[in-house]
């Protein structure tokens, strides 16, 4: 394994240990490593939707190596019915929804049944307080910037020069130091982490920052999130 040090080898490191986990089946119920159970069509993995039983559970532990726990900072969508993002974040940096393995996270397509680029730009749209979206179906991240056209209509722009491939990041990491400092998945994994990991700020902090910006770049908060973080406080009292 490659052994180094700094924060964002920190949190690569602790990526690789959550994805070396024995939780990865074939059809048979045999057990396979992260690459293998990626190479592996949907008919012959063990769950062929496993957004529930295999990625939500790995993105929860993603996140929280970068600072988010479920109900505090982040908040985690109890029912998957398709108007809401699987995940809103408290500081208003990101919304996230999770993808089953071999869903495709990258090609916008129109007609037909809304694919997850579509539905991603849709809840951007429709959430006017966030300024990210990312998309995550265990092979990769997709990031998507919320923004505006000439006629100030709302858009969703991919990042494509900064999708982060696990299963790439996952073999550089095994070939050691010399791969990872060359790897284009790590450099936008640093990006990833400096850009997205969580930060508590102060109240006078957040007032300099509401007070530096132009008019027009506020976003509104999420009022479903900051409802639900004002019961849990009360309820805490």
């Amino acid at each position: 394994d490659v052994i180094m040090a700094n924060y964002p080898v920190e949190i690569l490191n602790k990526i690789i240990n959550i994805l070396k986990e024995d939780r990865y089946k074939d059809k048979s119920k045999k057990s396979v490593d992260f690459p293998s159970y990626e190479r592996l069509k949907d008919f012959e993995r063990y769950s062929k939707g496993d957004e529930d039983s295999l990625v939500t559970p790995i993105i929860l532990e993603i996140l929280k190596a970068i600072g988010y726990k479920s109900g505090v900072n982040i908040f985690q969508q109890e029912f998957k019915v398709g108007d809401k993002p699987d995940f809103r974040t408290k500081t208003n940096k990101f919304i996230l929804d999770a993808k089953s393995t071999g869903v495709d996270i990258s090609t916008y397509r129109t007609g037909g049944i809304e694919s997850a680029t579509q539905q991603i730009a849709r809840y951007l749209k429709n959430l006017p307080g966030y300024d990210y979206g990312i998309l995550f179906n265990l092979e990769k991240f997709e990031f998507f910037q919320r923004t505006f056209d000439e006629s100030n209509s709302v858009k969703a722009r991919r990042l494509e020069d900064r999708t982060i491939n696990l299963v790439k990041l996952y073999q550089d990491y095994h070939k050691g130091q010399t791969e990872i400092d060359k790897s284009e998945d790590f450099k936008n994994l640093k990006w990833f982490i400096e850009n997205f990991s969580f930060k508590e700020i102060s109240s006078d902090e957040y007032i300099e920052i509401i007070k530096s910006r132009e008019k027009s770049k506020l976003n509104p908060p999420d009022k479903e999130f900051l409802q639900k973080t004002v019961y849990k406080l009360l309820d805490s009292i």
